[in-house]
């Protein structure tokens, strides 16, 4: 289970860092998406939740190979704008799934404080980056509030580095659960 978790840690990793040289994205998101297809594979037997996740993020590994030459950034409006709009809210519905498979797996070990830890972070989470992508749908008409975009955007920053903080906390509690597996 470390390895994982581990995989979609690297994996949200890759995703989360928007590398360009020009408009080539240098850390490919579709590998990022492929590791945490990889990750939720390996934990698809003893999580039925993560077998959705699994879909989601093979969709993922397909939507987001646009954005390997496009930057989402520059794109102002059409098609394209929608299109990267919809890569996000996919974004969170994976993310949605792996909270899941993580409750799923304190719960089935009986860790109802770290239950209790996940759930309220997930709740924020989803809280907060709904609404960054909700509001900034609406960016580019109040250019008189960029700092508050900045902040918007600073404040999602912090949302996904608590994610990835507590998947990684879980790498470390996937020793213990499979100890404790072996054990009992």
């Amino acid at each position: 289970m470390k390895n994982s978790i581990l995989h979609m840690f690297w994996g949200f990793i890759i995703v989360l860092i928007d590398t360009r040289i020009e408009t080539f994205d240098v850390l490919l998101d579709p590998v990022g998406y492929l590791f945490i297809y990889i990750g939720l594979i390996q934990v698809s037997n003893i999580s039925q939740r993560a077998k959705t996740g699994l879909t989601v993020a093979f969709i993922l590994i397909i939507m987001s190979i646009p954005a390997i030459v496009m930057d989402p950034n520059t794109i102002i409006f059409g098609f394209w704008k929608f299109y990267f709009l919809a890569v996000n809210i996919l974004d969170v519905v994976l993310v949605y799934y792996i909270f899941l498979v993580l409750i799923e797996l304190v719960e089935s070990h009986k860790e109802f404080e770290l239950k209790i830890r996940t759930e309220k972070i997930m709740k924020a989470y989803l809280a907060i980056i709904l609404t960054v992508i909700f509001l900034n749908t609406f960016s580019l008409n109040f250019s008189l509030f960029i700092w508050l975009f900045a902040l918007l955007g600073i404040v999602g920053l912090i949302t996904h580095i608590v994610f990835l903080v507590l998947l990684f906390k879980f790498r470390n509690l996937g020793d213990q659960l499979e100890k404790n597996t072996m054990e009992g």
